[in-house]
């Protein structure tokens, strides 16, 4: 026999809460479906309390003596919640950069900086970086460190975009997250490097790009000062200027040296012009040999070949 179609109405709008409150979570049911308390009885085995079936409110009782005072403790389930909300959400109020780290508590360590998760927008989740906040003003997001060679730099494209190693030692961020840093805002870059007799250089540039993977992430870098010289403007030479440069690897060349791969002779993954007066991303032990880390040092007219460098940049206010 069919049901009459108001007899249909009424079945539906009596079990949708029911039918609502078993599919709902159980930590935030009992936080939050108040209405559950009559709908959907509940055994809990973890020590909280125990819902069951309520009918109809009689009539009210006299007034019962004061109780004694209460104490605010957090229930299992409101950790449950409060845990949950933090993995589902918790990344929305994670900072942007490196702004709000202190300098005095560096100091104190006697460290530039720490690490700390910065929020990406355009992967709608955070990303873990380290924050140089001592070096001239402070405020760095560091991007790439050689210091001992125990990360091998040599590597594909797809480890270059991702990228590999650890922040807070040897790493490279990865070519997606420095192009969705540097689109964001107005960024600057600073490299540190100390060569094999302890000299120490460094070169700022006040303007810093890397464009998207569509382009092969091609560097827009200008506005140089330092005492290291400009090896990647290269005033003197526009086949060694590694400005305008598309980003290559061992198994992504894109050169602008014909018939051969800058980054599978030079071993490791960089900018590469025709091939290059640069080199930070070379092989660690190697001196003397346009496969090393190296710097072209126009003074000189040589390279420098370093043991420790460190890339960053920063929003420009």
């Amino acid at each position: 026999m069919a049901i009459p179609p108001i007899l249909a109405f009424i079945l539906v709008l009596t079990t949708l809460p029911a039918v609502m409150c078993q599919l709902a979570d159980r930590a935030f049911r009992d936080l939050y479906c108040q209405q559950c308390q009559s709908l959907c009885p509940m055994q809990q085995s973890t020590g909280q309390t125990e819902l069951t079936r309520v009918g109809k409110a009689g009539p009210p009782g006299p007034p019962g003596p004061p109780g004694a005072a209460g104490k605010v403790n957090l229930s299992n389930v409101e950790r449950i919640v409060d845990r949950r909300l933090n993995e589902k959400i918790g990344f929305l109020f994670a900072p942007r950069n490196c702004d709000h780290l202190s300098e005095d508590t560096a100091k104190s360590l006697n460290v530039t900086g720490g690490l700390i998760d910065i929020f990406i927008p355009s992967y709608f989740d955070t990303k873990e970086v380290y924050c140089d906040v001592t070096t001239d003003g402070g405020n760095w997001i560091v991007f790439q460190r050689r210091m001992n060679g125990e990360v091998d730099f040599y590597r594909d494209w797809i480890d270059y975009v991702t990228g590999f190693g650890t922040p807070s030692r040897e790493f490279w961020l990865g070519l997606e997250t420095i192009h969705q840093l540097t689109t964001t805002s107005n960024t600057e870059l600073r490299i540190e490097m100390i060569n094999r007799n302890g000299e120490k250089y460094y070169a700022k540039y006040s303007s810093f790009y890397v464009g998207p993977e569509s382009d092969d992430y091609r560097l827009h870098v200008s506005g140089y000062s330092g005492n290291a010289s400009d090896s990647f403007g290269h005033p003197s030479d526009s086949n060694a200027r590694l400005d305008n440069q598309r980003f290559s690897t061992r198994d992504a060349d894109h050169d602008r040296s014909a018939g051969r791969n800058c980054a599978e002779i030079v071993k490791g993954g960089w900018w590469y012009n025709d091939c290059q007066w640069s080199n930070l991303n070379g092989k660690y032990d190697i001196v003397n040999d346009w496969r090393g880390i190296s710097w072209y040092h126009e003074p000189t007219s040589r390279r420098l070949y370093m043991k420790y460098t460190e890339m960053k940049l920063r929003r420009k206010l």
